[in-house]
């Protein structure tokens, strides 16, 4: 603010009595105490709870780095990514809720309905197994189900988790980091996938399943992944046979099985649409519905 006028003060050489008026502009900085600042808006409410916990493994060992997501009635609440404390602790509104927990190497983690109420903290504490792949059924290997571990062959298995959380949108692209696994694109919706070998325009080796039904088209001469009528979403897992299947399955399963088994419709119920838009000018579209009536689904 300014004040009056100052000390009269004379230019030198000057004659007349002019004055120099000095205003000093003074600013006040608003401390602590709240003078002149609105207060931070509040990052929760009265409303809300929090649920936190720290993840560990079988020994005890806290784990870091792994991805929590909270769901309240199948819709995802709040993600968080586990501190190198293994901590995590997520604001959420009073309700039940269920807690998640992946890491790579590890078993997926599901936990039972936690209550988080207002005003009040809820606690987890999360520990991460080792995956149980005796407890994995696969039926590539055998044509029937069994263990994956006494499969009479080399079997990798892309579970459910695996699928919903894998970048690739096509099957070319999901079966690329499977070992063993040679993939080729020979244009924009033409690609070959055989396994233990070299591919070429028509792979013949490796047969490729659906539900255990073959997909092969004997008028092309091979398989046209791009063409699958499932997505993805559809998809319960992916069963992978590296090693001689002719046996088990006959003609071209030379050097191995790709085994797609779908979701029941009890496991994808209501109605789902999809709208994609690709490079190369490429565009899809599917809508899928499934419901429940009693017994049958």
């Amino acid at each position: 603010m300014c004040g009056g006028n100052g000390p009269e003060r004379r230019s030198p050489g000057s004659t007349g009595g002019g004055t120099r008026t000095i205003c000093v502009l003074a600013v006040v900085v608003a401390l602590a105490s709240g003078y002149g600042a609105p207060p931070l808006r509040a990052q929760t409410t009265e409303r809300d709870g929090s649920i936190t916990g720290v993840v560990r493994d079988e020994s005890g060992g806290v784990l870091p780095g792994v991805t929590v997501v909270v769901t309240a009635a199948g819709a995802a609440a709040g993600t968080v990514v586990t501190s190198g404390e293994g901590r995590y602790s997520l604001v959420v509104p009073a309700g039940m809720y269920v807690v998640a927990a992946e890491l790579s190497g590890f078993a997926p983690f599901s936990s039972n309905p936690v209550s988080v109420r207002q005003g009040a903290t809820a606690t987890l504490d999360v520990t991460l197994k080792l995956p149980s792949y005796g407890d994995t059924l696969v039926v590539t290997g055998s044509r029937a189900p069994e263990a994956l571990r006494t499969a009479p062959v080399a079997v990798t298995v892309l579970r459910s988790a695996e699928l919903e959380n894998t970048p690739a949108t096509n099957y070319s692209d999901l079966l690329r980091s499977v070992p063993g696994v040679n993939v080729i694109e020979l244009s924009t919706r033409d690609v070959q996938i055989v396994t233990r070998g070299a591919t070429g325009r028509n792979a013949r080796g490796t047969l490729a399943l659906l539900d255990g039904r073959s997909i092969y088209q004997d008028y092309f001469g091979m398989v046209l992944w791009d063409l699958l009528p499932v997505g993805l979403d559809d998809v319960k897992q992916v069963e992978v046979a590296r090693g001689p299947g002719s046996a088990i399955w006959g003609a071209n399963a030379l050097t191995g099985a790709i085994n797609i088994i779908t979701k029941s419709p009890r496991e994808m119920l209501g109605t789902r649409a999809t709208v994609g838009i690709g490079e190369r000018d490429t565009r899809e579209a599917a809508i899928s519905h499934a419901g429940e009536s009693g017994r049958l689904a």
